[in-house]
């Protein structure tokens, strides 16, 4: 019970700090990085939550929960609603100037299209992507682009 406890100071103590958009973003975050560690369960109840809080202006936690929504979707088999789904968070993405976010939700659609057998398309995106993290200068994100993309196009 204690742990409870202190799990929900923490999150009100967020929410006084940073308001519901620090709880959306950090919550978006947190799907994220369970989804890469193939936590697909406990990475579906962050994005909820994400999705649930996260306010219209909030265009990080936007793009960043409907990136890994998707990808759950697309996991899951929906790939129209998965495709659609991460194509929004690469156009909200567009609409800012954070391109290393717009570069990561290309890297999401491009997965969703690979998952769902499109790898010709799934290449362009990955494309888009490393051509966003170069002009950024994330030199990290554009190299593990491009093994992704080495990857998709040796299959």
């Amino acid at each position: 019970m204690l742990h409870y406890a202190v799990i929900f100071l923490v999150i009100a103590i967020i929410a006084a700090v940073l308001g519901f958009s620090g709880i959306a973003g950090t919550a978006a975050w947190l799907a994220q990085a369970l989804y890469a560690q193939d936590r697909a369960d406990e990475a579906w109840d962050f994005c909820q939550v994400s999705r649930e809080l996260a306010a219209d202006e909030d265009l990080s936690a936007q793009v960043v929960g409907r990136g890994v929504h998707a990808k759950l979707l697309a996991r899951q088999g929906r790939g129209d609603e998965a495709e659609r789904l991460a194509r929004e968070a690469v156009d909200l993405a567009a609409k800012t100037d954070l391109l290393t976010h717009h570069g990561e939700a290309f890297l999401d659609l491009a997965e969703v299209l690979e998952l769902d057998g499109h790898p010709a398309e799934a290449e362009t995106a990955f494309r888009a992507g490393l051509v966003l993290f170069e002009r950024k200068g994330d030199l990290v994100s554009a190299e593990r682009t491009r093994m992704r993309l080495e990857k998709v196009c040796s299959a």
